[in-house]
């Protein structure tokens, strides 16, 4: 049996990658204060990647409005 969260975990994952731009990461570096370890600039490149993969996922199509994420939720119940 499927799990009730199959249908929103589909949504939300998306296999593969998106591309990161040399500038986008210089400016996550110039944002970021004058000492930081590796693990906290791995962080946000990864914070970074994946806002770049909603924002491709909204571009194709692949987001639910509220008013349909609301009827997924109902149709748990």
């Amino acid at each position: 049996m499927a799990c009730k969260f199959e249908n929103l975990l589909l949504i939300f994952i998306k296999k593969g990658n998106a591309m990161l731009s040399k500038n986008k990461i210089h400016e996550l570096i110039d944002h970021m204060p004058e000492d930081f370890s590796a693990d906290e600039l791995i962080e946000k490149i990864i914070l970074l990647q994946k806002v770049e993969i909603g924002r491709q996922q909204i571009k194709d199509g692949e987001s639910l409005t509220e008013e349909e994420m609301d009827k997924l939720i109902d149709s748990w119940q």
